[in-house]
């Protein structure tokens, strides 16, 4: 279980760790102070449960191959995310979908190879606002589903941003990696 009844976080880096490699939960509230940049260095396989508060903006770096965002809410949250793959293939999967609780939320994709997608294989996802360098991708499931459909919907934020990665309807596979 949870150690700690909440995360306030007001600049800094909080590092989870797993010991064996198992996938770790994590269910605390993490509150984020207005105007502070803060990072959350993901465990290598790992479930995030926690609501967000706050208006700070939080970079997650994934180390790891799955970082699932599974029950999390961003209710009540209006900072920037970035998710940051350390590895060469990265990937931030919503449990489900990005369904209409992420419309205001703005995600930037960067560092290494890093994938962007849902598990359910005929998502409807929707983003506030999308940015990234060339190595990020949205992709259609994190499933070896060849016939997913999926829709991703950016730009209820209504913000300025730029995506220099790529958007496709793919499942992730092996072929998917560049040469």
């Amino acid at each position: 279980g949870n150690t700690i009844k909440n995360l306030y976080m007001s600049g800094g880096t909080v590092k989870f760790q797993s010991a064996n490699e198992e996938y770790q939960t994590y269910s605390v509230p993490i509150y984020v102070e207005d105007g502070t940049t803060n990072v959350i260095e993901l465990a290598t396989h790992c479930y995030m449960n926690s609501a967000l508060h706050g208006n700070g903006d939080i970079t997650f770096k994934i180390s790891g191959p799955r970082s699932y965002f599974k029950r999390t809410s961003i209710n009540d949250y209006t900072g920037d995310i970035t998710a940051e793959g350390q590895d060469s293939d990265s990937f931030l999967i919503h449990w489900s979908q990005w369904g209409s609780a992420y419309k205001n939320a703005r995600f930037n994709l960067t560092g290494k190879r890093i994938y962007m997608t849902a598990k359910t294989t005929n998502a409807n996802n929707h983003l506030g606002g999308l940015s990234g360098n060339a190595n990020a991708r949205l992709i259609c499931s994190s499933k070896n589903t060849s016939n997913a459909k999926c829709t991703w919907t950016v730009g209820y934020a209504n913000s300025d941003e730029t995506f220099a990665g790529q958007i496709n309807n793919n499942y992730y596979s092996s072929q998917d990696k560049d040469p």
